[in-house]
């Protein structure tokens, strides 16, 4: 059977230390827009963010609602602590909380 992408005969692996694009991004090239990105967008939210959100829940409210989903967890734990408790330790637990509470109550 032939080879279906004739082009990648000729692809080989780089040696360890070789780089395919030697004239590539400066360092810090990546870190230094974000950085300058999220800097002008946290000095136009100071000035302008109560009254975006605002005009944005009044004229756009799917675009808000979606905005505050995708703010939320996509995942919760739930954890039951009581679970693993008899209905006698329940119970005790109860009545110990009860007693708890009217002591408070006295005071």
């Amino acid at each position: 059977m032939a080879n279906p992408n004739p082009k990648r005969d000729n692809l080989k692996p780089f040696l360890k230390g070789e780089c395919g694009n030697p004239g590539g991004k400066p360092v810090g090239a990546r870190n230094r827009v974000q950085g300058d990105f999220l800097n002008a967008i946290a000095e136009d939210f100071a000035q302008h963010g109560r009254e975006a959100i605002q005009r944005c829940r009044l004229e756009k409210p799917d675009v808000y609602l979606r905005v505050i989903a995708s703010m939320m967890p996509h995942e919760s734990e739930t954890s039951r602590p009581l679970d693993g408790l008899s209905d006698a330790d329940l119970e005790a637990a109860v009545s110990a909380l009860k007693v708890h509470l009217a002591s408070r109550l006295a005071h």
